[in-house]
């Protein structure tokens, strides 16, 4: 762990800069402000909302206790973020890209934003927490807490179909195993089942982790 506050908000400084640059990206693609209703978007939209708090709030440490003393802030939330963003690097790369999946734009500037949005905001908030947190951060429940946040979403894509209504592509749904009018009501409460286990195992794997990392530094 690298204990100095300024490295900290400069690199978060960093991650937020290609959050927006993302987001911007996004809203000018061909999709338009209908890419920004797909679960990548709203995951970096929360990455940017908690980063930019974050920061604010060690720039008060960094002026009150100096540089190097390190003050641990929303560690809940901060897992929630973690678990959100880790889950848009790996459905889209497992799951979402071999079916060619594409937002908005397919032209060169779609390519950029897709490489921001789907790997190197996810990886930076991986080597964030790697670099920069504290260790043993997260009680047993906190990944059932941290499924709030990919609840949000669903309610907010079933209560898109009727607010915002079809995509530019003509689908009421922004990913193909949301899409109720395909595949029906009980085909797609399954997929809700498996992507609600696929959250909880990837929340208790990020859970575990922080707490081997802990036992590895204290015997270092």
């Amino acid at each position: 762990m690298i204990r100095n506050n300024l490295l900290s908000v400069s690199y978060k400084i960093v991650l937020s800069v290609f959050c927006i640059v993302g987001q911007l990206m996004s809203s000018f693609s061909d999709g338009g402000a209908d890419s920004l209703r797909y679960f990548t978007h709203q995951s970096n939209m929360f990455v940017l909302i908690f980063f930019v708090i974050s920061i604010i709030f060690i720039i008060k440490d960094i002026k009150h206790d100096g540089v190097y003393k390190v003050t641990p802030h929303f560690r809940v939330f901060k897992g929630s973020v973690i678990m959100c963003i880790s889950a848009t690097l790996l459905v889209y790369n497992f799951v979402l890209r071999p079916r060619s999946f594409v937002m908005g734009s397919s032209d060169a500037s779609y390519s950029v934003m897709n490489t921001i949005v789907h790997y190197i905001v996810p990886i930076m908030v991986i080597f964030d927490t790697i670099l920069f947190d504290n260790r043993k951060n997260y009680k047993i429940l906190s990944p059932i807490l941290w499924l709030i946040a990919p609840l949000i979403y669903l309610i907010f894509t079933l209560l898109g179909v009727k607010l915002f209504g079809v995509f530019t592509d003509g689908s009421l749904y922004p990913y193909f195993f949301l899409n109720i009018t395909k595949y029906g009501i009980a085909a797609v409460f399954i997929n809700i089942l498996y992507l609600s286990m696929f959250f909880l195992v990837l929340g208790y794997a990020i859970y575990f982790l922080d707490r081997l990392k802990f036992k590895k530094s204290n015997t270092s």
